[in-house]
């Protein structure tokens, strides 16, 4: 919904009160719902239908020290979504 909603032209902050409005839950179980929460949730991949695999290595396995891959070298996929949106 919140996808929809954004590509039919509302602001983060227009969604945000439409939620509210409708008496919609965050996912912590709040009323109230925040223009910068629905920003994160539009910039999360899994919601853009992205699966980004191989962000990171592990440079030595004895010390299990990490070292991210740039993201102009990660493996990213792009997943076939189907949005159904019900007025």
């Amino acid at each position: 919904m919140i996808v929809m909603l954004y590509l039919s032209g509302m602001s983060c902050e227009e969604i945000a009160k439409k939620l509210q409005r409708r008496r919609i839950k965050t996912v912590t179980g709040k009323d109230k719902w925040c223009a910068s929460t629905i920003g994160s949730i539009l910039r999360n991949e899994k919601y853009a239908g992205y699966a980004i695999q191989g962000k990171s290595y592990t440079v030595d396995f004895l010390t299990k020290k990490e070292s991210k891959i740039q993201d102009k070298d990660l493996n990213i996929k792009h997943l076939t979504v189907y949005l159904q949106y019900y007025q």
